[in-house]
């Protein structure tokens, strides 16, 4: 079992662990990294507003996504006006791979959506396979659109209660 909290700042160090596993598995497979913004995302950890929640298997920090209620700007206005939450900055280790964290924080934030009566959940991203597995979670592709000069694609998925998740949210950081 694997839970899911609030970040706190004292998990800074993990959520950076975290973020320097996946760049040095992203790296040796030729694709784009997180490394130049490793310290950057994990300052995002117990930041006030910031939204940051962690996924722990025991004390190890295996997984970070961040939500948040307000929408980026490539969303149109009636669009932002619609109960949701966008889900951004998701990065998981790979050590853990077979468990499928990435899907399982999606799965997630469908459910929390739900629970907090939001119709949607939103996230963006800029390249091709991530998209392609977004689609397998079951989001949506609402349009690709420009962010500067990269490309974004925007997808979304209704707000539903899940019973198959193996994240169980809690508040709390777990006993040391």
């Amino acid at each position: 079992m694997f839970t899911i909290r609030p970040s706190t700042t004292a998990d800074r160090p993990g959520v950076r662990d975290l973020i320097l596993a996946r760049s040095d598995w992203l790296e040796q497979r030729g694709m784009e990294s997180w490394r130049d913004a490793t310290d950057s995302v994990a300052n995002l950890a117990g930041e006030d507003g910031g939204g940051m929640w962690v996924v722990q298997a025991g004390q190890q920090i295996i997984g970070t996504t961040t939500l948040q209620d307000q929408a980026p700007p490539e969303w149109t206005d009636d669009e932002a006006a619609q109960p949701a939450l966008y889900l951004f900055t998701t990065a998981t280790h790979p050590d853990w791979l077979e468990h499928r964290i990435g899907t399982q924080i999606a799965w997630w934030a469908l459910d929390h959506a739900a629970r907090r009566s939001l119709e949607w959940v939103r996230r963006g991203c800029y390249f091709d396979g991530l998209a392609n597995l977004y689609r397998e979670q079951g989001y949506t592709l609402v349009r690709t659109t420009q962010r500067k000069t990269r490309t974004v694609h925007m997808f979304q998925h209704r707000a539903q209660l899940r019973s198959d998740l193996v994240l169980t949210e809690t508040s709390t950081m777990p006993a040391r």
